[in-house]
């Protein structure tokens, strides 16, 4: 099996960008440098973290690989099957509401793995892309820290609540990104036409 780190690295992953939008609302206004360098240091954190799991996950694929292919051997297929669908690296999992079956359940496996690396590497340079913007920098940089946080919950998310609780997340900073920001001759109506694709979709 993969083994992880010593610490919810997919919780630090998460929580990173909504700690650092939460204190970006909480700064002057005023100070953008001070703003983006906090943005910059958040999505770098996670793009770090979100290598790590990448390239650990990838380093032991070749390992669980062989496993399987003993335990196919000794056991058959359906066994080795029923063993490893279900496995999960760097999993994390705490009873929420149990009476509803719903908990907090994270884990990445092969195809979710590179997404959050994909997605540590589109914060940062959405960060450094959004560099100049001088309108309301500090809102700008903290809806985007959410909506980080929104797709990373998305792609790590196994309980369907908290998938359904992550893309929501999305949804709200990427409807004010798009409306506040966008090119002003089409953003409003952009931004609602998203939102309701998205919304009508993920019902």
């Amino acid at each position: 099996m993969i083994q992880g780190f010593a610490f919810p690295v997919l919780s630090v992953i998460v929580f990173t960008p909504i700690v650092a939008a939460v204190i970006i609302l909480l700064m002057d206004a005023q100070k953008r440098d001070l703003v983006r360098g906090v943005a910059i240091a958040a999505a770098t954190i996670v793009l770090v973290l979100s290598a790590a799991v990448f390239f650990t996950y990838n380093s032991q694929v070749s390992a669980v690989d062989e496993t399987f292919d003993r335990i196919e051997a000794t056991a058959g297929t359906a066994q080795a099957t029923e063993m490893f669908e279900r496995a999960l690296a760097f999993e994390e999992y705490i009873p929420w509401v149990p009476s509803l079956g719903i908990n907090y359940h994270l884990g990445v496996d092969g195809l979710s793995a590179p997404m959050v690396l994909l997605t540590g590497m589109v914060a940062v340079a959405g960060v450094l892309i959004s560099w100049r913007i001088e309108d309301r920098t500090r809102e700008f940089m903290a809806f985007f820290m959410l909506l980080v946080a929104g797709v990373y919950g998305v792609f790590i998310a196994v309980d369907m609540f908290v998938l359904f609780f992550f893309y929501e997340l999305a949804i709200f900073p990427m409807y004010l990104l798009i409306a506040t920001w966008g090119w002003v001759q089409t953003r409003e109506y952009a931004a609602m036409k998203l939102a309701l694709y998205i919304l009508i979709g993920s019902v």
